[in-house]
């Protein structure tokens, strides 16, 4: 079975792109998913007051990152970028186990 004897992988990324290897152990995040099969876990939200600097930092440490899109399907709002995504600003990806996860821009909770 996949993963059954191995660290999830996801996790290792976690440390690598979201700097939990700079916060003390004590505080660390102990799982990111579940324990569940390696990418059974779909729909697993992040929210960051940037996207597209989000979407540049995930892509510069080689993660496959979708394009930046708005939901409600303002192609004009991407182009503007800035506040224009607040709440409607998203990039999705899959984790190394397969896991779906979407960022959204909320810049109020900076």
């Amino acid at each position: 079975m996949r993963g059954a004897h191995r660290p999830i992988r996801a996790e290792q990324q976690w440390n690598d792109c979201l700097w939990l290897s700079r916060v003390p152990q004590s505080n660390r995040v102990r799982r990111v998913v579940p324990h569940m099969p390696p990418g059974s876990v779909q729909g697993l939200q992040l929210v960051v007051p940037d996207v597209a600097k989000a979407h540049a930092h995930l892509v510069g440490r080689g993660v496959e990152v979708s394009e930046i899109h708005s939901v409600d399907g303002d192609a004009n709002k991407v182009r503007q970028g800035g506040t224009a995504l607040d709440n409607v600003g998203f990039m999705f990806f899959r984790d190394p186990d397969g896991n779906g996860w979407a960022v959204q821009q909320i810049s109020a909770r900076a």
